[in-house]
């Protein structure tokens, strides 16, 4: 999932409102966001939050996709934990696990769509935490850029499926999970075998950490089979 760098001036030909910041803007949505949800997210909402006229957003945030590109890193700040230097391994696990407590921490900043994500301020940090580690592993440039993008997925992944979970474990009707139609036991024996593991409540905390220790298994099979990379 390549991320797109944002550019770091103001759009020309934007009048800009005097009582008005982007920055205040994106702190509204941030809290329309944690106090009502996603789904209740949008630029009136935002506005009406502000006491302006939503048409007065415009001028600093030129659709609701920027909105929820610059929202999502605002979200982001102050995450990059300080990394120790010396297992790339520990270190790409740190960074990982604060991304998650992030992204769940924050009510659905997960529903922000990956793909239009651009790399900010906020975001900056974890990038490079992350590349950085993959790199001291000794990965060449391009497989740490490769593997960047699939630890990723991964971690929002996980995320996102974990955040899920909790939003209908909380409501009134709960989980229901249906059973596995019998007809399905011939077919599909090994899902049969397995379905009450698959079904049973998440350990979530277990699930992310071997997660992890498989995909970093996955970077050391790629490295034992590559010559060292040359400096």
């Amino acid at each position: 999932m390549a991320l797109t760098f944002r550019p770091a001036t103001a759009r020309p030909g934007r009048r800009r409102a005097a009582f008005l910041t982007q920055a205040e803007i994106v702190a509204a949505a941030a809290v329309v966001l944690e106090r009502d949800g996603y789904d209740a997210l949008n630029m009136r909402a935002v506005a009406a939050e502000l006491g302006v006229q939503a048409a007065a957003l415009y001028r600093h945030v030129e659709s609701r996709a920027e909105l929820d590109d610059r929202l999502f890193d605002h979200l982001m700040a102050d995450c990059a934990p300080k990394l120790r230097g010396e297992d790339w391994r520990e270190d790409l696990k740190a960074v990982a696990g604060a991304w998650r407590r992030r992204l769940l921490e924050r009510r659905d900043v997960t529903r922000i769509k990956l793909g239009q994500i651009s790399i900010g301020p906020n975001i900056a940090p974890l990038m490079d935490a992350s590349l950085e580690a993959l790199q001291r592993s000794g990965l060449s440039d391009a497989d740490a850029v490769e593997i960047y993008q699939a630890y990723l997925i991964v971690v929002h992944g996980f995320a996102s499926a974990e955040a899920s979970y909790r939003d209908l474990a909380s409501r009134p009707d709960g989980l229901r999970i249906a059973p596995l139609r019998p007809e399905w036991a011939a077919a599909y024996p090994t899902l049969s075998r397995l379905a009450d593991r698959i079904s049973a409540p998440a350990d979530f905390e277990t699930r992310f950490a071997f997660g992890l220790e498989a995909f970093i298994a996955g970077i050391e099979r790629r490295l034992a089979t590559k010559e060292p990379r040359r400096r």
